[in-house]
C-alpha cells in the first residue's frame, strides 16, 4: 500500500495542478483576453451556480415516481441525445474543409473511383500518406466505409457521417452506462449534462476523423477496465480482457494517443499489484496481448494485400516520410528564428511547408535532424525557465478552450465549406453551430462555462487523493483511481513536448467526465463531512 498511496499522491499533485492551469486557461480564453471582464466574470458565477445545482440534484428529495422510473428516465435522456447528435450531423454534414480530414477523404473516394491512394503530382496532396503515415489507417477505414455505400447503393458520404454520430453517441451511452452503475443515476443526469453540450451536439459530430473515432475506443478501453474491475467469474474477465486488446489495438491505429490508456493501465497494474482489491493480475496481459497482436498482424497484411493503396518504394520513404520527431519539433515552436511567426507549439505552415518544400531537409533523417535540432534550441534557449514556461503555456491554451478548437482547423478557408443540406432546421441549427452562425459566440460561452464546470469537479478528486479527508475507495476504487490520474498525466506530457491543440484533447472527453464524477463526489461527501461538523460543534443548529 505505500507505493499505492505515494504514487496516487504523487500523481494527484501533478493532476490538480494542471488542472488549475487548465481553469486559468478557461476564465481567460473568452476573447482571448487575459484580464477580468464582464463575460469572464458572469462565466465563473454561472460555473459556481451549476456545480450548486448539481450538489442539488444530489442531496435534494426526489419524488418517487421519478427514483421508480430513473431507467427509464436515463433511457428516454439517451434517446433524446441520439436524436439531437443526428439532427447536428445532418446540419453540419458537409464537404470542402482544408484540413487532413478533407484529404483522407479525398484520397479514399480516389481509391474507391480509381483504384489507387496516390493523386497528380501537381496537388499537395501528393504523397500524402508517405508523408504522414500516421493517416494510413483512418484512410483504410473511410475506404471501407464508402466502398459499402458504394454496394449497397447509398451515399458514401453520408453514411460516413451517420457512421460517426453513432460512434459519438455510442461514446456519451458508454460513459453515462459506467457513470451509472459506478455512482448511481443522480451521478448519471449530471454527466448528461456535460456530455450533452459538449459532445452531443459539437459540430465534430459531422467530422469523421481520428479524433471523433479516437473518442469511441477511449470510452470502450474505458468500459473494459471497468468491467474487468467488477468481474466476478474468470470467463466475464477473459473475454472482456481479450475484448481490449482488440480496442486497444484498433484505437492506437486510428489515433496513437489513444493508448496512453493503456500505459496508464499497465503503470497502474504495477503500483497496486501489492493490494488486496487489486482485480488484475500479470497473467491477463497474455489475454490482452494476443488479440492486440492479432489485429496489429491483421491490419498489415490487409495493407500489404491491397494493391496502390499506401504503396510506396524504400527510397520514396526515406526521402518523404516525417516521424514522430516531427511534432515534437513542431510542438517545440515558440517564436523563435526562423519560425518566428509560430509561437503556440500548434500547428505551424512555414514549419511543414519548409519541411516538404525543395529547399528543406532531403532525406527522411534530414527532416528528423532538423527538427530534433529546433527542440534542442527551444529547451535550451532561456534554460531552464523558458522552456519551462512555454510548456505550461500550451497546456493554458491546449485546456482553455471549452469548444475543443471546432471550426479552427484550416479557418482562413472556411468559406469553401459546403454544407449539403439547406432546409429550415439546418439553417437555424448553423446559426449556433456553424462557422460564421450569427449565435455561434454565445454558443462557444455555454461550451465555456460547462468545460470550466468540468474542469473545476475535477479538481475535487485529486485534491481528496492528496489530504485523505475521507475515503475514496468506496466509489473510486484503488483500481481505477491510477488508470484515471496516469491518463491525465500521461495525456498533459503529450501535449507539452508535442504539437498540441484543443481539438487534440476532444478524444479524452470521456476520461474528464470520469474524473469529474469523482470529483463531484468527493466535492459532496466533504460537504457533508463539513455540515456534520458544523452540527456537532453546536455553532450552527441545522434540521434533522
Amino acid at each position: 500500500m505505500k507505493l499505492y498511496n505515494y504514487t496516487v499522491k504523487t500523481l494527484s499533485l501533478f493532476v490538480a495542478s494542471f488542472v488549475m492551469i487548465g481553469i486559468y486557461g478557461a476564465i481567460s480564453f473568452i476573447h482571448n483576453r487575459s484580464e477580468i471582464n464582464l463575460a469572464t466574470l458572469l462565466m465563473v458565477i454561472a460555473s459556481i451556480l451549476l456545480i450548486s445545482f448539481y450538489y442539488m440534484i444530489l442531496n435534494f428529495k426526489i419524488p418517487k415516481i421519478i427514483i421508480k422510473n430513473r431507467k427509464n428516465i436515463l433511457i428516454s435522456m439517451t434517446i433524446i441525445m441520439f436524436i439531437a447528435q443526428l439532427v447536428v450531423g445532418i446540419s453540419l454534414y458537409s464537404r470542402g474543409h482544408s484540413w487532413d480530414v478533407s484529404v483522407v477523404e479525398m484520397l479514399a473516394q480516389n481509391y474507391v473511383d480509381n483504384g489507387t491512394t496516390e493523386v497528380s503530382e501537381d496537388l499537395w496532396e501528393h504523397g500524402y500518406l508517405n508523408r504522414y503515415d500516421n493517416n494510413t489507417p483512418i484512410t483504410l477505414l473511410i475506404t471501407s466505409i464508402l466502398k459499402v455505400g458504394q454496394l449497397i447503393g447509398a451515399s458514401g458520404h453520408l453514411l460516413l457521417y451517420m457512421t460517426n454520430g453513432f460512434l459519438l453517441f455510442s461514446s456519451s451511452a458508454i460513459v453515462l452506462y459506467i457513470v451509472y452503475k459506478k455512482f448511481g443515476g443522480r451521478y448519471s443526469v449530471v454527466a448528461y449534462s456535460i456530455l450533452f453540450p459538449l459532445l452531443t451536439i459539437s459540430p465534430y459530430v459531422a467530422i469523421f476523423y481520428t479524433d471523433t473515432v479516437g473518442i469511441f475506443f477511449v470510452s470502450l478501453i474505458m468500459l473494459c477496465i471497468f468491467k474487468v474491475s467488477q468481474a466476478n467469474s474468470s470467463k466475464h474477465k477473459k473475454g472482456w480482457l481479450i475484448f481490449l486488446g482488440l480496442c486497444a489495438a484498433i484505437g492506437l491505429l486510428i489515433k496513437p494517443t489513444v493508448f496512453i490508456v493503456m500505459i496508464a493501465l499497465i503503470l497502474s497494474l504495477i503500483v497496486v499489484a501489492t493490494t488486496k482489491s487489486n482485480k488484475y493480475n500479470f497473467k491477463d496481459i497474455m489475454w490482452v496481448s494476443i488479440p492486440f497482436i492479432l489485429v496489429l498482424l491483421f491490419y498489415n497484411v490487409t495493407l500489404w494485400g491491397l494493391p496502390n493503396f499506401a504503396k510506396y518504394s524504400q527510397e520514396e520513404i526515406n526521402a518523404e516520410r516525417v516521424s514522430f520527431i516531427h511534432y515534437l519539433g513542431m510542438g517545440s515552436l515558440r517564436g523563435l528564428s526562423p519560425h518566428e511567426n509560430c509561437k503556440t507549439g500548434s500547428y505551424c505552415v512555414s514549419y511543414t511547408d519548409w519541411i516538404i518544400s525543395d529547399e528543406g531537409p532531403k532525406t527522411s533523417e534530414g527532416k528528423k535532424e532538423y527538427s530534433l535540432n529546433l527542440w534542442k534550441e527551444s529547451v535550451l534557449t532561456d534554460f531552464p525557465t523558458g522552456y519551462l514556461g512555454f510548456m505550461i503555456y500550451k497546456i493554458r491554451l491546449t485546456f482553455g478552450d471549452g469548444s475543443f478548437g471546432v471550426w479552427g482547423e484550416g479557418s482562413n478557408r472556411n468559406e469553401y465549406i459546403e454544407f449539403r443540406f439547406d432546409d429550415t432546421l439546418s439553417r437555424t441549427i448553423r446559426n449556433y453551430l456553424g462557422p460564421f452562425g450569427a449565435y455561434l459566440d454565445k454558443t462557444k460561452l455555454a461550451w465555456q462555462i460547462i468545460w470550466l464546470t468540468t474542469l473545476i469537479l475535477m479538481v475535487f478528486l485529486p485534491i481528496s487523493a492528496i489530504t485523505r479527508n475521507f475515503k475514496l475507495t468506496k466509489k473510486a476504487n484503488l483500481t481505477l483511481l491510477p488508470i484515471l490520474l496516469f491518463t491525465f498525466v500521461g495525456l498533459i506530457a503529450y501535449q507539452m513536448l508535442f504539437e498540441s491543440r484543443a481539438r487534440y484533447i476532444f478524444l479524452y472527453i470521456p476520461v474528464f467526465v470520469l474524473i469529474a464524477m469523482g470529483g463531484l463526489y468527493c466535492l459532496n461527501e466533504l460537504i457533508k463531512k463539513s455540515l456534520l461538523a458544523i452540527r456537532a460543534s453546536g455553532v450552527i443548529k441545522l434540521k434533522q
